[in-house]
């Protein structure tokens, strides 16, 4: 797509389809695309742009082969060591080993970051994040509109909420489920917006009295929040709102079925979700080629001008998507107020990224350094494994012993799970727990779900409180063995003799095909009858176990067969694999809102 002038030639047929221009020989697909569509506007003349970006290839490209050169002289020096070595022991003459070869470096002197006018929602704001192949715009599309989610639908339409008593899932409103969605709803509101007298479940109307926000309860009693500063702002009639703007934004609309049946008329209940996504270019994977990249780079401008769209059919229906609109509210003391209708958009190139792709880590990514140390444990028991919690931890604490607080995000871990999102919600508070003000979700239904979280843990206070000023230590390897080892039996390798780092024997049976396929759970797999509104715009399962499903723009994404799972030798790896492992901040924003819905589809 792009490369020095004169580095190898070409036939006539090449150089009809490239460009020449300031020592660089561009596709001339890409080269339109600046020309015709970057660069209108921007004030920047082709010319300059041309030149200077010339300078920029020309300076960086011999670093960069220095530093491909140097991974790949790290990389034999690995392998070479776990090959005579295998699977390290000897913990403290293996960390020597990394440090000799550079692997490891010295830790550098103290430092504070001076960055500053960052957006709020890197800084303040703390909240899921998403991440979306830009390839694909409908995603893409979907994932910024992911700032602002029902709770209603997330719970409704997940294992939230369990299909027992009554309460299954089904293609019509079921009002059993509805009524636990709702009381779920009204605890979630009594813990985040609690009110000064009695509960949320007792509210029958509302009303703006001055600044405050009243709400009169059955039986006539009138009350208002506990704390009032929660209130911040309503849509609609101070008399009558039909929006009411708190942590969470509550819907009321009493003329929709849900909220006829809603003592208070609240109809749904949005939360703020996506507070970021990162837009990602999957430049290694997907976006290989020029024509690749065009699309990638229009639909991300199409993005940044806020012009992007893309024509939808769905349940029947055909209608065209774009970004949502900044709504407009009424602030407690009558001055107008906006809240974003986006998620803010970060845009990631992953450049250089040749792995091999036989293991996956517990995030679906290759592991690359260690293919020569023998087979890794399963990546369920990975996320399970207490040197990981360890890794984690340390790196939120490095984070705000560095000063990144107010400056950055500190993300904490990945649920790689879409349909297991009770667990998830059981699970994943652990993340601001931590003091993490970031975390990723597979979807923007797992965005709204774990958005309740950071209203249960104030993530700026746990960093003033339990974390700040200090770097827990990690734990040594025998620590880390003894606490994983109820968890799993470590698969090692028939090359390496010597006894296992647990104690237990070397077992090399049926390790042939468990290397082969290192056991993707089964929720990893999404079926053909996948809910197409459930996979929609929030997929953030890495891109080898979305290939073949998704499509961009229209287009066919190429085919990776290299996902886990998938037919071949995956399904006997796994069976392999199960005999081998054996059985064993500020909280984001949030509305009450009724909705002019008719049903409450899952």
């Amino acid at each position: 797509m792009l490369r020095n002038t004169g580095s190898e030639n070409m036939n006539d047929a090449s150089r009809s389809s490239v460009v020449e221009d300031a020592g660089l020989t561009v596709a001339r697909e890409l080269c339109d695309f600046i020309c015709d569509e970057v660069s209108p506007g921007t004030g920047i003349e082709k010319a300059a742009f041309w030149a200077n970006f010339s300078s920029i290839v020309h300076d960086l490209i011999p670093k960069n082969r220095l530093l491909l050169e140097k991974r790949d002289e790290l990389q034999a020096k690995l392998d070479a060591w776990y090959r005579e070595h295998g699977a390290p022991v000897d913990m403290q003459g293996y960390e020597t080993f990394l440090r000799e070869i550079g692997y490891l470096l010295p830790e550098g002197p103290d430092f504070s970051p001076g960055t500053a006018n960052v957006d709020a929602e890197i800084a303040t704001i703390a909240g899921p994040q998403l991440v979306v192949p830009v390839m694909n715009a409908r995603y893409a599309l979907n994932a910024a509109n992911a700032r602002w989610g029902s709770l209603y639908d997330a719970l409704y339409g997940t294992d939230a909420i369990p299909d027992t008593d009554g309460a299954e899932r089904g293609k019509g409103y079921n009002p059993v489920r509805g009524v636990k969605v709702i009381s779920w709803a009204r605890d979630f509101l009594d813990a985040s917006v609690p009110l000064a007298a009695g509960r949320w479940s007792e509210v029958n109307a509302f009303a703006i009295d001055g600044s405050a926000l009243s709400l009169t309860l059955t039986g006539g009693a009138r009350t208002t929040l506990r704390n009032p500063a929660q209130f911040a702002g309503y849509t609609g009639s101070a008399g009558a709102p039909s929006e009411i703007v708190l942590a969470p934004r509550l819907v009321v609309d009493a003329t929709t079925p849900i909220g006829k049946a809603d003592a208070a008329g609240i109809s749904d209940i949005i939360l703020e979700s996506a507070i970021t996504t990162i837009m990602d270019c999957e430049d290694s994977v997907a976006a290989v080629d020029a024509e690749d990249k065009v699309i990638v780079y229009r639909n991300w401008l199409g993005l940044m001008k806020g012009d992007l769209a893309e024509e939808v059919t769905k349940g029947g229906r055909t209608f065209t998507r774009k970004l949502n609109a900044d709504r407009a509210l009424t602030g407690p003391d009558g001055t107008s107020l906006t809240l974003p209708g986006r998620s803010l958009m970060l845009v990631r190139n992953v450049g250089h990224l040749m792995t091999n792709p036989a293991i996956l880590d517990r995030n679906g990514d290759e592991i690359h350094t260690s293919m020569e140390a023998g087979p890794m444990i399963r990546k369920g028991d990975m996320k399970q494994a207490a040197w990981i919690s360890a890794y984690e931890n340390w790196n939120v604490d490095i984070g705000l012993v560095c000063g990144l607080s107010g400056r950055a995000q500190i993300g904490k871990g990945m649920w790689a799970m879409p349909d297991l999102l009770a667990a998830m919600l059981e699970q994943k508070i652990a993340h601001p727990q931590a003091g993490a003000n970031t975390a990723w979700v597979p979807s923007p239904t797992a965005a709204t779900l774990h958005a309740t979280h950071y209203h249960s843990v104030n993530v700026a206070e746990v960093r003033r409180t339990s974390r700040a000023g200090r770097v827990q230590s990690l734990p040594t390897s025998s620590q880390c063995r003894a606490l994983d080892r109820p968890r799993r039996r470590l698969l090692e390798g028939v090359r390496h003799q010597q006894c296992r780092p647990d104690g237990g024997p070397r077992d090399a049976a049926h390790l042939g095909p468990a290397l082969g396929q290192l056991a993707s759970p089964p929720h990893r797999q999404r079926g053909a009858d996948r809910r197409d509104d459930e996979a929609d715009g929030g997929d953030s399962r890495p891109a080898e176990c979305r290939r073949s499903e998704l499509r961009a723009n229209g287009r066919p994404f190429r085919r990776f067969d290299r996902f886990p799972g998938g037919a071949g030798p995956g399904a006997q790896g796994s069976q392999a694999a199960e005999r081998l492992y054996g059985a064993g901040a500020a909280p984001p924003a949030a509305r009450c809102k009724v909705k002019r819905r008719m049903t409450w589809t899952g």
